[in-house]
């Protein structure tokens, strides 16, 4: 069967599917199918994933498949410091989980999601989800351990909300070695002078597609800080877009990525400064090895009354294998003219000068290799959570080690 059959079957699926929908996502639903319809789902032909060969991989979604999840945070597995989201109640916290149609909850922001319509997955996320949870942080709330969110076998969706002045680290782990496709969709809305540090662990097997859409909306005075560690040995693209909407908002946004073999890694960020006075720092870094794949796409975009804005963006990456290959693609749209803004790129291989002065110490070429590794890494790894940091640090030797680069 043809890829454009496929998606006519999904879509006819999805339209005949019953469920107790309201009539705000009836009215999603129906705009999502329609751009679907009309623009399909993008092959290399498309600029935004030109690079990230999907076409075809979404087709490993079964729409009359029941939802299988891990939605139930019975195990916390290699992350057991952290608190696994609705396992006990928690102070400040209310979680519901949900499965089936997505629940008529006004906690839904229609507008807020109206406007990401026009990706293509976040539209087939709307289609075809059902199985995901809210979670609500009270305002002033100051949680100390981490939260560890839930995940999804195929298509999910989460809304979190963090109230005026919390403060909450959140660890998603993605782990397994299972096969298929999975397309999440998650919210994260920022309250005035909260402060959120959103952290995302992806070891996926090497038969995994993964497409995952992160939203987040910062307030004034509000401080978010989005960190993602890629070791995935299959394909990830990951979509991050950030709006900060009112004075004072800042966003970090930071990226590690490891893959080897034919493994790729793709991040896109879209990061909206919708008002002036805010702030937004981005930094991605990366190690390719074999016949390994990188992609960073990163643009900001500044309104034209969006003065005295701060925005800077920076990509490295090292390629230790001839075979690898590296696309990046930084992008800046500025419209005011108070403001100050960079960014960089830059992609090359290990320097063997260097490698030579640490071996004519004595310094043996694995051990040589990871130092450097490390020292190029490690302003990455200067997160809070000290016993994540430590996992983290771990990981990376394991990845980087063994074969290390090749001279």
């Amino acid at each position: 069967m043809s890829t454009s059959s496929r998606l006519a079957r999904t879509l006819k699926s999805v339209q005949e599917r019953k469920g107790s929908f309201s009539e705000a996502w009836t009215k999603l639903r129906k705009h999502a199918l329609d751009q679907l319809i009309h623009h399909g789902l993008p092959s290399f032909r498309d600029e935004d994933y030109k690079y990230t060969p999907l076409h075809g991989r979404w087709e490993q979604i079964d729409p009359s498949v029941k939802a299988v999840s891990s939605v139930d945070g019975s195990s916390s597995g290699s992350f057991s410091w952290a608190i696994p989201l609705g396992l006990r109640p928690q102070e400040g916290i209310s979680v519901d989980f949900w499965k089936g149609s997505p629940p008529q909850d006004p906690r839904w922001d229609i507008d807020f999601l109206a406007e990401y319509v026009s990706d293509p997955f976040a539209c087939l996320n709307i289609l075809l989800a059902e199985e995901g949870y809210f979670l609500d942080v009270e305002g002033g709330q100051r949680l100390g351990d981490p939260i560890l969110l839930p995940s999804f076998r195929e298509c999910g969706r989460s809304s979190i909300r963090v109230g005026a002045g919390a403060q909450v680290i959140l660890i998603q782990a993605e782990q397994g070695q299972a096969k298929g496709f999975q397309n999440d969709f998650q919210e994260i809305i920022c309250g005035k002078g909260s402060r959120v540090l959103y952290y995302q662990v992806q070891e996926e097997g090497s038969e995994r597609t993964r497409v995952n859409n992160v939203f987040v909306e910062l307030a004034d005075r509000a401080y978010f800080q989005a960190c993602t560690f890629s070791f995935s040995r299959g394909m990830t693209r990951n979509n991050l877009h950030v709006r900060l909407k009112n004075p004072g908002a800042e966003a970090h946004l930071h990226g590690l990525y490891l893959p080897v073999q034919k493994s790729l890694i793709d991040y896109h960020t879209h990061v909206h400064h919708l008002s002036g006075q805010t702030e937004s720092h981005q930094l991605y870094k990366g190690i390719l090895r074999d016949q390994a794949q990188g992609v960073f796409r990163g643009r900001i975009q500044i309104l034209p009354h969006a003065q005295k804005t701060y925005a800077y963006q920076r990509n490295q990456t090292i390629l230790c294998d001839p075979r690898a290959v590296m696309h990046a693609q930084p992008q800046l749209e500025i419209e005011a003219d108070d403001v100050k803004c960079s960014h960089g790129c830059t992609t090359g291989y290990l320097d063997k000068a260097a490698l030579f002065y640490l071996q004519a110490r004595g310094i043996s070429l694995p051990v040589a290799q990871q130092l450097i590794f490390s020292s190029f890494l490690r302003e990455l790894l200067d997160i809070e959570d000290l016993r994540l940091k430590e996992y983290l640090e771990e990981k990376m030797l394991k990845t980087l080690l063994p074969s290390g680069y090749d001279s």
